[in-house]
């Protein structure tokens, strides 16, 4: 009697007298989870492309050489890096080794339009003379970064270095090296001075002259070594070497 009381009241209230909870149907968790999924796939995918794009934005070419834009601090910084045949002396014996160059510049070389007139190359084997005059260069902001990046670029190659002055009068003021290209007729002479205008010309078969106008010496000189650079990779080519090592020499 009591179960039938029971039955009644359900019937009466409109309910089923069963356990409502155990037969709601199950939710499909199987939609939820491809779409979580999907979502996180497309997730990765932007974000490998993104990446991949800001990457390439950092890719500067210029005339087949790759910089690679890099940030020291706020100093944005443009570098490239070559492997180069480096000869050392011990003695007598001459030997060569292969070693990664690293160069940075502080200019954009696609964006430096110093003009430069002749090819680059340094007598095998001889000392390279930098003479250096007061003007455009002493009280200059950025002469002595471009001074330091050119003597860097020059002994990682291992080329041999001496600096000196262009007047004669400094030169025995400071006890410094009295530095002209007929006074080393032999040797290659690069000759860092003020100008009329900003320029980088070969003016005999060994010398070539940096003119700094308004202060630009540190554009001049990248434009001169990354000339270099690039009239040393054509000497490879030239010589059937095109995957050879690059040397100034």
């Amino acid at each position: 009697m009591v179960k039938k009381i029971v039955r009644k009241e359900a019937l009466e209230d409109g309910s089923s007298g069963k356990d409502e909870n155990l037969e709601k149907p199950k939710k499909n968790t199987s939609k939820e989870l491809y779409w979580v999924f999907g979502t996180m796939i497309g997730l990765i995918i932007i974000f490998l492309v993104s990446y991949s794009i800001f990457q390439n934005m950092k890719k500067i070419d210029y005339e087949g050489l790759k910089f690679t834009k890099e940030m020291f601090g706020e100093i944005p910084l443009f570098h490239y890096s070559y492997i180069g045949r480096v000869k050392t002396i011990t003695g007598n014996v001459v030997s060569e080794q292969n070693k990664k160059i690293d160069l940075y510049l502080r200019n954009d070389p696609r964006e430096n339009n110093v003009p430069i007139e002749g090819n680059i190359e340094f007598p095998e084997g001889k000392r390279i003379y930098i003479g250096i005059g007061d003007k455009g260069v002493v009280g200059c902001k950025y002469s002595i970064i471009g001074l330091a990046t050119l003597s860097s670029f020059l002994t990682q190659n291992g080329l041999s270095v001496k600096a000196g002055s262009l007047e004669e009068e400094d030169a025995k003021k400071n006890n410094l090296e009295h530095i002209t290209c007929e006074k080393y007729p032999n040797n290659a002479v690069i000759l860092i001075d003020e100008g009329a205008f900003t320029r980088v010309k070969k003016t005999g078969s060994n010398c070539y002259l940096i003119d700094a106008n308004n202060c630009e010496t540190l554009p001049a000189i990248e434009k001169f070594i990354v000339k270099a650079v690039l009239d040393a990779k054509k000497r490879a080519v030239q010589n059937g070497q095109y995957n050879e090592k690059v040397t100034l020499e």
